[in-house]
């Protein structure tokens, strides 16, 4: 990426304006293995995955295998420890190849494993965020119900204490990774009578009793990601699931949605990126009236 830094004259002398856009090396070293990895990898099988509507799982080992599904992970809960851009540099070249695989990965990133090492304790970060960062577990969140998106206000998903355990009944939807993710952070209210500031967050696994993935949706696009409905009735988790204070899960999300935030950036500019490639590709190589489909202005003017 070169620097476009804008110049100015001022006493016959020229200045450079704003900032440096130059990828740092250890940053550019970790894009171009990734780069790498997504066309020899990922790229033969994206439309494959797309069509058979199949999460791969092998390609998200593989990931793990190249330390990159905890970047912006301390090194000391299994991450790689880098910073925001190296992540969003990653993110941007897998979607750059499968916008299915860059969802789950941005998503498991910034949703699942960030806010564990945010907001968790020694603890929970030893138990749950260690196989996230390294890339033995995906990780999901759960905010999102049929009445109520990032407007939590109309949250029904409510959590109770009973002695050392909550129990949590509700419906989520539109999570993505839920029915292959080793942990999901889910949303609930633990006082009704306190608007956003009732809203708690838990750490739910597979193996607990009393929920289950009821749909994964057909979608338009992205279906190598699962996008699931959750039902939760009684689910029992111990109290030490609680991910902060009770109260803290609003304060939290918008610190998550932050992050989110520059994961879909990131994660578009990569979409955007391959979707350039293959107009330009396909229009340098078929021709009409003998010539390029690109020397015509029409298609020219569309690709600039």
């Amino acid at each position: 990426m070169a620097c476009v830094c804008p110049r100015v004259v001022f006493n016959n002398t020229t200045h450079r304006l704003g900032m440096e856009f130059d990828v740092p090396g250890e940053h550019r070293m970790i894009r171009d293995s990734v780069r790498t990895f997504c066309e020899n990898e990922i790229q033969p099988i994206a439309q494959d995955i797309e069509d058979e509507h199949r999460f791969p799982a092998e390609i998200f080992e593989e990931l793990g295998e190249l330390d990159v599904m905890g970047v912006p992970i301390s090194e000391e809960w299994g991450g790689l420890g880098g910073d925001t851009l190296m992540y969003a540099l990653v993110a941007e070249e897998l979607g750059r190849v499968s916008g299915s695989i860059g969802l789950s990965y941005v998503a498991h990133t910034s949703l699942g494993a960030k806010p564990i090492e945010l907001f968790g304790t020694d603890a929970q970060k030893e138990r749950w965020l260690t196989p996230l960062a390294s890339g033995d577990q995906l990780g999901g969140w759960a905010l999102t119900e049929p009445g109520s998106g990032s407007d939590a206000s109309d949250m029904e998903t409510m959590a109770e204490r009973d002695g050392d355990e909550y129990v949590i009944n509700g419906t989520k939807q539109f999570i993505t990774n839920a029915s292959v993710a080793g942990s999901v952070l889910v949303k609930a209210v633990t006082d009704p009578e306190a608007g956003y500031d009732g809203i708690s967050t838990f750490i739910v696994a597979p193996e607990d009793d009393g929920w289950d993935v009821t749909t994964e949706w057909d979608k338009m696009g992205l279906n190598a990601s699962p996008t699931c409905e959750l039902q939760f009735d009684d689910c029992r988790v111990p109290a030490d699931r609680l991910l902060g204070e009770e109260g803290d899960g609003w304060a939290q999300t918008l610190k998550t949605l932050n992050g989110g935030r520059i994961s879909i950036a990131a994660l578009s500019t990569g979409l955007a990126q391959g979707a350039f490639e293959a107009a330009k590709s396909y229009a340098t190589e078929r021709e009409q009236f003998d010539r390029p489909i690109s020397k015509f202005d029409a298609v020219r003017d569309k690709i600039v």
